[in-house]
């Protein structure tokens, strides 16, 4: 069933890419590499799901052309954010950074 809703492309730019390398590697540390594996696939495929869910994300209230998605896995606990901008001319979803939800990540955009 078709909802009308255009499907967009989702571009992660190298500062997001780096973000997740370094979310992988405290993981991977912390934690283990199949837990590690485990935890960003997840925040990949909640990435990428934002080609169809676009609008899924806030408004970020200081810069009101950025959008940001809370992605946790349990409703308790810590998680990260995703911001991104919905680039309409290049039908794209470009996230920016990818923040834990600790940071202070409104004031380092």
């Amino acid at each position: 069933m078709a909802s009308g809703k255009p499907l967009l492309s989702v571009v992660v730019s190298p500062k997001a890419a780096s973000d997740l390398d370094q979310i992988y590697r405290y993981n991977a540390k912390k934690r283990g590499l199949t837990p590690a594996d485990r935890y960003i696939a997840f925040l990949r495929g909640k990435i990428a799901s934002l080609a169809v869910d676009y609008d899924a994300g806030k408004a970020v209230e200081v810069r009101p052309n950025l959008r940001y998605l809370l992605m946790k896995r349990r409703s308790s606990g810590d998680g990260h954010i995703a911001v991104y901008r919905i680039e309409d001319a290049t039908a794209t979803v470009r996230v920016l950074h990818v923040f834990h939800t600790k940071q202070d990540w409104e004031n380092k955009l």
